[in-house]
């Protein structure tokens, strides 16, 4: 799977807020008493992650947008704004490395915005099926953090 950038940008928000991403096997969110929340939501040509704890967020929508191509939009919410800037002057430097502009980042106030896309053979249910499953491995990631007391700010 050519996740590679996506699943970078992912993993470098979450270490950096230090939140877990991902969700359930549907439209159905998770969420316990410790305030994780997490949710994966399935459309016909997209697949989105809603995730968030303690003033922590990560939003990411992967949508077709063509029959080879699917796009990431995704967006990082960190609950203070050292933290942001730290995250943005690390999504800036990654951005310089993709000269062919597949990854552009904006940053604004403690959001930091990353838009991605990845290119395939082809494109098409099974590829999107994929990324779901990549999110919610990340959401069962997350809570798993979450439950062990390994994230806190």
């Amino acid at each position: 799977m050519k996740l590679n950038k996506l699943a970078m940008t992912m993993l470098a928000g979450c270490a950096i807020a230090l939140i877990g991403c991902g969700g359930d096997s549907g439209t159905a969110a998770t969420g316990d008493s410790s305030g994780y929340y997490c949710k994966v939501t399935r459309g016909a040509n997209s697949v989105s992650v809603d995730n968030s704890y303690k003033g922590a967020s990560y939003t990411s929508t992967a949508t077709i947008t063509s029959d080879t191509q699917i796009s990431f939009h995704s967006i990082f919410g960190y609950p203070t704004q050292a933290m942001a800037d730290e995250a943005c002057a690390a999504q800036k430097d990654e951005e310089s490395y993709w000269q062919d502009g597949s990854y552009k980042v904006s940053c604004s106030g403690r959001n930091v915005t990353v838009d991605d896309y990845s290119e395939y053979f082809s494109v098409g249910p099974d590829t999107l099926e994929e990324v779901a499953l990549e999110f919610e491995e990340m959401c069962q990631e997350g809570q798993d953090r979450v439950d062990r007391g390994e994230v806190d700010f």
